[in-house]
């Protein structure tokens, strides 16, 4: 898919996970942009799998309504309203007002975002999609039967292999993947969010725009050959992990839509299928330039990673 050069007009448009976003904006007076890091993620969508416009809208007292089905105590609120899915967000800068809200469609794949003209400079142009709508929507798409996001480091080495380093926050992901994309050849997906979803039978990790310290994201993807749960130590090595802990491990890495069930447990199918198609360890590293040429040397070198891992 070519990646056209972001602009701001009326129509942009951009891809996660082999997922198409396309956001328009029939107010004339509405002008979008992609913000970095979306627009690394830009591409020409004639046949989106999800259709946005973007409206300004007085959201002021009233205007949510409908039935709260989740409320993660954060930055957003989710409603039920028509029998559409509609999401509230909120800042500590506009209290209990909310500054945006997405009106969607039960299918995840139409819907309206609507800006409250308060909180926004009309003359500027506008990412109608930030975070974490965008991450929200990828992550309920995916659970509805497409795969799963992690919280991980995901690179491609330099033949093209995909490897998934999965930890929760100060596990070391943003330190392995600052440390592995000075490897020559080495692509860095992200250093935080990792998308994995099924492709002919075979698990192929993309790339994300939310990034962590490191601030690395591609738009690139490649076919999974190892899951790494990250372990800071004094030296490095590889634990083979038993099949009845990844999926668990896998879980408590990931993001599913908690106010969908049936796309958790098609969170856990899949994790499970995860685990039986791709080997899992528990990698011990100590954070300096030394995991690099264990990458290089051990991992990356299938005879004497079959021969460590196994040790």
């Amino acid at each position: 898919m070519k990646r056209p050069r972001p602009t701001s007009t009326r129509r942009i448009s951009y891809s996660i996970a082999d997922l198409a976003f396309a956001i328009t904006s029939p107010d004339r007076s509405v002008k979008l942009k992609l913000d970095e890091p979306a627009a690394r993620f830009a591409c020409r969508a004639s046949a989106p799998d999800v259709r946005l416009e973007t409206r300004w809208c007085d959201l002021s007292d009233g205007a949510i309504t409908g039935r709260k089905l989740f409320d993660p105590g954060a930055s957003w609120q989710l409603y039920e309203s028509n029998s559409d899915y509609l999401f509230a967000f909120f800042s500590p800068s506009t209290g209990n007002a909310a500054y945006k809200a997405a009106r969607m469609k039960p299918d995840l794949r139409r819907g309206q975002i609507l800006l409250d003209p308060q909180f926004f400079d009309a003359d500027e142009p506008q990412f109608p999609l930030d975070y974490p709508l965008d991450e929200v929507l990828l992550v309920s798409l995916l659970s509805r039967g497409r795969g799963a996001q992690l919280h991980a480091c995901g690179l491609i080495d330099g033949l093209g292999n995909g490897y998934l380093f999965a930890g929760h926050s100060g596990a070391g992901k943003s330190t392995i993947a600052a440390i592995l994309k000075l490897v020559p050849g080495v692509t860095i997906l992200s250093d935080d969010r990792i998308a994995v979803r099924m492709k002919d039978g075979q698990p192929w990790i993309y790339g994300t725009p939310w990034h962590g310290d490191a601030g690395l994201a591609s738009p690139a993807s490649a076919p999974l050959h190892t899951i790494f749960f990250l372990a800071k130590d004094t030296a490095n090595g590889l634990i083979p992990l038993p099949e009845a802990l990844v999926v668990g491990r896998l879980f408590a890495c990931s993001f599913p839509p908690f106010f969908d069930p049936e796309g958790v447990e098609f969170v856990l199918q899949f994790f499970d299928e995860l685990r039986r198609t791709v080997p899992s360890y528990e990698l011990r590293f100590r954070p300096d330039m030394e995991i690099a040429h264990f990458f290089e040397n051990v991992i990356v070198s299938p005879p004497h990673f079959r021969l460590t891992a196994h040790a």
